[in-house]
């Protein structure tokens, strides 16, 4: 994370720095369609962001993406 927050660049005359939010979702038990864990996935990004961004959140199978959206 602090590696990528030094990192900075200049397009059109504005200074734009970056972050990162990452989601996990271990989808080694259970039968869950390839739809249930991208959901789940995308869900758990959206949670990460929402805890203050630059984290990581480790979220499950049935999470669901519209509970977390702003």
């Amino acid at each position: 994370s602090d590696a990528v927050a030094q990192v900075a660049f200049e397009c059109h005359g504005r200074s734009f720095t970056l972050g990162v939010s990452v989601g996990l979702v271990p989808i080694a038990a259970g039968p869950h369609s390839e739809a249930d864990i991208l959901n789940a996935a995308d869900a758990s990004c959206y949670r990460a962001k929402a805890f203050g961004r630059g984290r990581v959140h480790i979220g499950e199978v049935t999470d669901k993406p519209d509970e977390v959206r702003r």
